[in-house]
């Protein structure tokens, strides 16, 4: 019974060791072949953003210039990936590192505490933010925060979209969300929102004397869902509460066009 045991591990260290050289085999043949593949390529791969660059474009110093942009998913690797929650903020993503309208940006020490101090970010758990985009059609930045939302049980995070323009003057400092069903029943009795824009309600940090100025930029958001919105002097933030997708962030920025032109 003992020797029919030992040739019994026997055989199956010989399997394993057998098997461990076909793999190592066949992962060397798929290697060369990506070898071969790579030689016959006219592009200079770079291995960390799957950036392609002629070689000539490497030598002219064109690499530093494309290094500085995001490189979009191509959509067959998108609708490789897990959830379609992540293929419809890619396809979000895509659609502005696409346009050259929108260029890749840092955000400075200075501008990230001008963040810290908004309402529109601070009422959450805790947030993050990813790929800053400088607009090239008015003064203004486009960012995706990621939201910490508390539940019952647990927290989830939510990446949403979030416009901030600088605007030509100061606006004192306002607060807007979606009414709630008791805040609407409240306005039949006492409207009393110094910054109108229907279902919103308007929270007063510090009072402006340019209410006809502001609320002809307000007005833009009239009939729009889904929003947030804040001004902080001559910082305006449009956001939108829900995980991205294609149609949340071209609403947005449709209105932020219309926003970037009133505003000037």
């Amino acid at each position: 019974m003992f020797e029919i045991s030992i040739s019994v591990i026997l055989i199956f260290i010989v399997f394993i060791i057998v098997r461990g050289l076909m793999k190592a085999s066949k992962e060397a043949k798929e290697y060369n072949q990506y070898l071969e593949q790579s030689l016959k390529d006219e592009h200079i791969t770079n291995p960390e953003t799957g950036a392609k660059y002629t070689l000539e474009e490497a030598e002219s110093e064109k690499w530093i210039n494309l290094e500085s942009e995001f490189i979009t998913i191509p959509k067959t690797d998108i609708t490789k990936l897990f959830t379609e929650e992540e293929r419809e903020t890619e396809r979000a993503l895509n659609h502005f590192k696409d346009n050259a309208q929108y260029r890749k940006a840092e955000l400075s020490n200075d501008q990230i505490e001008i963040l810290e101090q908004t309402k529109i970010l601070s009422k959450y758990k805790g947030w993050t933010y990813s790929s800053p985009f400088q607009i090239e059609y008015c003064t203004g930045l486009l960012l995706f925060p990621t939201v910490a939302v508390s539940g019952p049980r647990s927290i989830s995070y939510m990446t949403q979209c979030m416009f901030w323009i600088t605007l030509n003057m100061s606006y004192g400092h306002y607060y807007l969300r979606e009414k709630t069903a008791t805040e609407k029943l409240l306005d039949l009795i006492r409207d009393d929102d110094e910054i109108k824009l229907t279902n919103y309600e308007s929270f007063t940090i510090n009072k402006t004397k340019k209410f006809f100025e502001l609320n002809k930029i307000i007005e833009k958001l009239e009939g729009m869902e889904g929003l947030e919105i804040e001004i902080l002097e001559n910082n305006f933030f449009i956001k939108n509460t829900r995980q991205i997708d294609i149609f949340e962030v071209t609403k947005i920025e449709k209105i932020i066009k219309n926003i970037s032109l009133s505003s000037r």
